[in-house]
């Protein structure tokens, strides 16, 4: 496997225990011998990751145009996979099978502890990548929960792979790690908090529990805290100021990884008051240096530590302070806890993570590849008071045979049953309850949302027939000159009874201005070509679709496939037949308008209309001058219409012509 590694936010040192899963994960999977990884990297990291022949392949990509360029190296390369362990998708237009890594949804339960910006980045980033990628790797199974809750997203799609800690965390002798105090100026006894300056690791209710273990408890403990101190929030200053406890507390920075495990090995106990943790490396730190833990009791964390632990209430710093002192006071206690956390860590390790990882990789590359031939077909279905006919539209979708369907509902505010109809089918297609400007603006909204390279249009009121997806994605592929397919039909009653076959043709540009000859539900589009003709002319109520068909023929190749794809109902409360005239205007002045004329046998229909079917002495009469009339700006196309009459010296040529 060849795998893209976006590495292209990593700062080393800024992102805590997110960069310890890149490395290692790097580090461990690297010496499998049929992966290749392919890192791109930034001016900060790259010196920071080596380069291995047939191995780690590193890629500096520059911040100017670097999607451009990135997707430039993902061809170059020939990359099978990409992965993105930093949260988001990135290429947004990747075409390669992708794999992220969302590791917590913090935003969606402490939304106050982000800019504006950095939450709004978060929801859009994460949304589309959930959305988009192939998969989701997660960290824990609370932060799967929360994935799914948050986007509806289908279970198997996201996987849980637990992390460990580095391999320099393993239990050393007291005497090595003595000199680690001397080091860093530490005292000899004290609790040890290791976790950047970010305001859900809750280092304020920590200072206020260390105020009450000095106070209430008399343990004079230190703290010993890494992190930057620049970037320490003012509040907390204020806060170690007032009670008197900077002598207590010692806070040395970004330490190296040997460092901490040194330090680890000196601390009295670990404890960890985060609010909220997709996973927590330093737990299984603590656990693999014979370090006993006190921590938060929220989120992932009773998940990693099991019963390797005293839980507390992060919110309560009296009940921290009260669980601290329990371990300080009691040998047993911390023996117990010791002794079951050397147990629980034996359920973490690079190798399985670095294993079920690449097993996720490889089956979403086997997924793509037995799916790479079949297109997402994005199903577009408007609907107004429909109510007695969309469950069955509905159901001729969901029963499709073709498995990579997206569809779409636009209702534009039915006040029918539609609505309660849409909302009995949980997560199974999307939809949209709300006023609109008419079908065609219902439809070009679908489209709009569609993620879909295929389109299909299907009335609230039509049903398609069984695999007449599969069966046209199967044309469109097999010639991808082709930008529409559309196959047979059938006009169906009311209750579904068959009435007769649609008048289907084979595609023809100059006979489509006589008869509009494709049904339109058994059409399916290429996205690109709708939105090159402008998508649907909204202004139109009845022929939205014939001239579509008029302005796609003219740019683009049509072919018919001899499989029956949709019924079309007709009933007496279909616009259709119910406002028969309209519809007649309507696509006269359509036809004119892509062909500048009108052929004869629209103004005969117009006029059998208007006469009541009656065909007295006034009835050709009337055709001719109407045609007349309606094509006097082009005459060159009246004098070849009455020479061919002419020419062809037939009684019934104008009767052929009609029908």
């Amino acid at each position: 496997m060849r795998i893209g590694v976006n590495l292209l936010d990593l700062i080393p040192g800024h992102i805590g225990g997110m960069e310890q899963y890149i490395r290692n994960l790097i580090q461990y999977s690297s010496s499998r011998d049929d992966v290749e990884f392919y890192l791109f990297l930034n001016k900060q990291n790259y010196v920071t990751f080596p380069e291995l022949p047939h191995k780690i392949t590193k890629i500096l990509i520059e911040k100017k145009n670097r999607g451009i360029e990135f997707l430039q190296e993902v061809h170059d390369h020939d990359l099978d996979l990409l992965f993105c362990p930093l949260l988001n998708l990135e290429p947004t237009n990747i075409l390669i099978p992708s794999v992220v890594t969302i590791p917590d949804m913090q935003h969606k339960f402490y939304p106050e502890f982000f800019s504006k910006e950095a939450l709004d980045l978060r929801e859009k980033s994460f949304e589309f990548s959930v959305k988009n990628a192939n998969k989701i790797l997660t960290l824990s199974e609370y932060s799967k929960k929360t994935i799914v809750s948050s986007y509806d997203v289908q279970q198997e799609k996201v996987e849980v792979i637990h992390l460990d800690a580095s391999t320099t965390f393993q239990s050393d002798t007291y005497q090595k790690s003595k000199s680690i105090l001397r080091k860093y100026k530490l005292p000899f006894q004290y609790i040890f908090y290791p976790a950047n300056f970010w305001k859900h690791k809750n280092h304020y209710v920590l200072i206020q529990a260390l105020s009450i273990l000095h106070t209430k408890y008399r343990i004079k403990v230190h703290l010993v805290l890494t992190g930057q101190k620049k970037k320490m929030d003012p509040e907390i200053i204020r806060l170690i100021r007032k009670e008197k406890l900077s002598r207590y507390i010692h806070i040395i920075g970004y330490i190296d990884q040997r460092d901490l495990q040194k330090i680890f090995i000196r601390a009295d106990i670990l404890v960890f008051p985060s609010l909220f943790e997709g996973f927590g490396i330093p737990l299984i730190e603590a656990m693999r240096c014979n370090c006993p833990i006190v921590c938060s009791n929220r989120t992932s964390i009773p998940e990693i530590v099991g019963e390797a632990a005293l839980l507390f209430n992060p919110e309560n710093p009296e009940d921290i302070a009260e669980k601290i002192s329990l371990v300080i006071h009691n040998p047993d206690i911390r023996d117990e806890l010791i002794e079951k956390g050397k147990i629980q860590s034996l359920k973490f390790s690079w190798s399985s993570t670095s294993e079920r990882t690449l097993d996720a990789f490889s089956e979403t590359i086997k997924n793509s590849e037995k799916n790479q031939k079949l297109p997402l077909v994005s199903i577009i279905t408007p609907s107004f008071n429909q109510g007695r006919f969309i469950k069955e539209t509905i159901e001729s979708i969901l029963s499709q045979s073709y498995p990579n369907i997206e569809y779409i509902i636009i209702d534009g505010g039915s006040t029918d049953e539609t609505v309660s109809i849409l909302q009995s089918y949980t997560n199974q297609f999307t939809w949209i309850s709300e006023k609109d400007e008419g079908q065609a603006d219902a439809v070009n909204k679908g489209i709009l949302m569609a993620k879909g390279d295929i389109i299909g249009w299907l009335n609230s009121d039509d049903i398609y027939a069984p695999h007449a997806i599969r069966n046209a994605v199967s044309a469109l592929i097999k010639n991808p000159d082709i930008d529409v397919v559309y196959g047979e039909a059938s006009h169906i009653s009311d209750i579904g009874d068959f009435i007769e076959r649609y008048p289907t043709e084979i595609f023809n540009y100059e006979r489509l201005a006589e008869y509009c000859y494709i049904c339109q539900p058994s059409a399916f589009i290429r996205k690109d070509a709708l939105i090159e003709v402008g998508c649907l002319d909204k202004n139109l109520q009845f022929c939205m679709d014939y001239d579509l068909w008029m302005r796609l023929g003219n740019m683009h190749r049509f072919l018919y496939i001899p499989y029956v794809i949709a019924h079309s109902r007709l009933y007496i409360q279909n616009k259709t037949l119910s406002q028969k005239r309209k519809v007649q205007e309507e696509a006269i002045d359509t036809v004119y308008r892509n062909y500048g004329y009108v052929p004869i046998n629209w103004v005969y229909g117009l006029i059998d209309f208007k006469l009541n079917g009656k065909h007295n002495i006034w009835f050709y009469p009337s055709v001719f001058f109407e045609f007349l009339f309606i094509n006097k700006k082009n005459l060159k196309y009246v004098q070849e219409f009455f020479k061919k009459i002419i020419l062809n010296q037939k009684a019934k040529y104008l009767k052929h012509l009609i029908f």
